[in-house]
Formats: structure tokens, sequence, C-alpha cells
């Protein structure tokens, strides 16, 4: 007697529409991750015999770390890893024309930017600067921060007291106090695409928010001088 029901059961059950149950319960959808948040993973810490000396940004698949000669080349003991995990790298171009520092990792690295195209920033456009700094606690603890900021200069040229070339260079003003930017090797962002606009070398005032910054331009001369092949767009 129990067959006509198990019958009547499973005729329900093939009746059953799986599309209207997958509408009444959609999948969740992924949360919108913005450019600039995509581009902080590429932002990596860079230590020097165990202690942080600044931040770099990795600009390739394989591991290659753009930052400055502040932060790299003037290190009596170089002995540089990247990031958390701490990933071995070493320099392998060091351009003191234009203060730049390229390290390659021992391991692929997860994360790379991408570097703008021409014509660059215009005058007044939004930017962000990220950089890996310290927190100021005790113990000292390193952390990620951004801050928004303008291009006041898309390319400025100044008259370098030393052998430094700065024919193209921006200037960046940053929103506020924005945060400690004594260090080098910060990126500045566009936030309408993501892409690596430039590294921060230094400021043009002491004691103002006006930072200089190599552009995405000669970054990516000094690459592919030194045959680092970049990641295509």
């Amino acid at each position: 007697m129990r067959l006509p029901w198990l019958f009547c059961l499973m005729l329900i059950v093939s009746l059953i529409d799986p599309t209207r149950a997958s509408a009444a319960n959609p999948p969740a959808k992924p949360a919108d991750v913005s450019p600039v948040a995509q581009m902080t993973d590429a932002v990596v810490r860079i230590n020097n015999n165990g202690n942080f000396v600044g931040t770099g940004v990795v600009l390739t698949p394989k591991g290659h770390i753009i930052t400055t000669g502040k932060v790299a080349n003037d290190q009596a003991f170089q002995s540089f890893t990247i990031g958390p995990a701490r990933t071995k790298a070493k320099i392998i171009v060091h351009d003191s024309k234009h203060d730049l520092v390229v390290l390659l990792a021992e391991t692929p690295l997860p994360r790379w930017a991408t570097l703008d195209v021409g014509p660059g920033p215009a005058k007044n456009d939004v930017a962000y600067v990220i950089a890996r700094v310290y927190k100021g606690s005790d113990p000292p603890m390193i952390e990620l921060r951004t801050a928004s900021a303008r291009i006041e200069e898309p390319h400025f040229s100044g008259d370098s007291a030393t052998a430094l070339d700065l024919s193209d260079l921006l200037i960046v003003r940053l929103d506020g106090d924005g945060f400690d930017y004594s260090g080098t090797g910060y990126a500045v962002v566009s936030p309408k695409t993501g892409r690596l606009q430039g590294i921060m070398i230094g400021r043009i005032e002491f004691g103002q928010n006006r930072l200089l910054a190599m552009s995405a331009a000669t970054i990516r001369t000094v690459c592919e001088s030194n045959k680092i092949v970049l990641p295509s767009l």
C-alpha cells in the first residue's frame, strides 16, 4: 500500500521547476572591489636585515618591485625580503639618474600593479597615495595607509642640484594632513583605473604635503631599458 504514496512523491518532485527555486534563493553577488582596492596588495613592505625600510610596488607577475634608492640602495647591508611572507629579493637595477631601484623576488608574488599609459594624469586630477608605514605602536607595527590627493603638476621640471634627472615629475598634494610622508617609494594611483601613476621620491617643500613622484612614463622607460617585460594592459 506504500507504493502509490511513493509514486506520488516522486511525481511531485519531478514537477518542481529548479529555476524557480534558484530565483527564490539567488546566489550572493560578490562585493564590488574598487580599482584602488585591487591595487593595494601590489603595494608591499620592504625589509632589510629583518627590519622595515620602506615601501615598494610590484610591477610584474615574476616579482619585479619598483622602489627608490633611499629605500633600497642606501642600505649598507643588503638582505631584502618582501611582504608579510618575507620573500627574499635582490637588487637587479639601480638607476641613480632617477633614484629608482628594481628588486626581483626569488619567487613570483600574487599581485602586481599596472602602469598608467600616456598622456598620464592632468592637473587637478584626483589621486591616491598608498604606502606601508609605521603604525606608531609599541611594539612597532606596519600598516597599509591610503590618503586622497590631487595632481598639482603633471609634468614638473626641476633644476636639480645633483645628477638626478628631475625633468618629468608629478607634484602630488595630499588632502589634509595625510599621513607620515617622510619615507619614499609610495604609490601614486588613479582612482578611476587603479593604475600606477608614479612613485614618490621626495617632497617639493619641507613641512608641506607636496610630494614629488617619478612618473609612470619614466618607470616604464627604466624597466624597458633593462629588458624587464611589463604585463600588457
